[in-house]
């Protein structure tokens, strides 16, 4: 995929290179909170609406997928629809670009913690699995 945008020299250079370009969604702080539940959200009637966005912008800048850099406590209630948003993202980011990549930083915890694990364990397999 050729990218036109004001990246493009970046983009297509990474891609010529076989490098692989990711979008990052980051979240730092307590606002990020409130940032990322509406980002989980989405709008009334779809859920996922965000998720399809950020694939569109995938799409037609050339990215290969998406880096969620999680780094604020999540509330506890959030934990389900965080993952049900990431498994969804993960699924339509492959059906929609091909060989693409959705990748999760391990700061936050299955209770909603913000907590660098630096190990797969029980505490952040689930988000792994996603």
């Amino acid at each position: 995929m050729k990218c036109n945008c004001v990246a493009s020299g970046w983009i297509n250079a990474a891609h010529k290179n076989g490098v692989k370009i990711l979008g990052t969604i980051i979240t730092e702080w307590e606002q990020a909170e409130i940032e990322l539940q509406k980002l989980v959200d989405g709008k009334p009637g779809d859920e996922f609406y965000y998720a399809n966005k950020l694939i569109d912008i995938a799409e037609h800048y050339g990215f290969d997928g998406w880096f969620f850099n999680i780094e604020c406590k999540v509330p506890p209630e959030y934990i389900l629809k965080l993952l049900e948003f990431l498994e969804y993202m993960t699924i339509a980011c492959h059906q929609r670009i091909e060989h693409s990549l959705v990748l999760w930083y391990d700061s936050v915890t299955v209770q909603g913690d913000l907590k660098w694990q630096d190990s797969l364990n029980e505490n952040n397999m689930a988000f792994f699995e996603k």
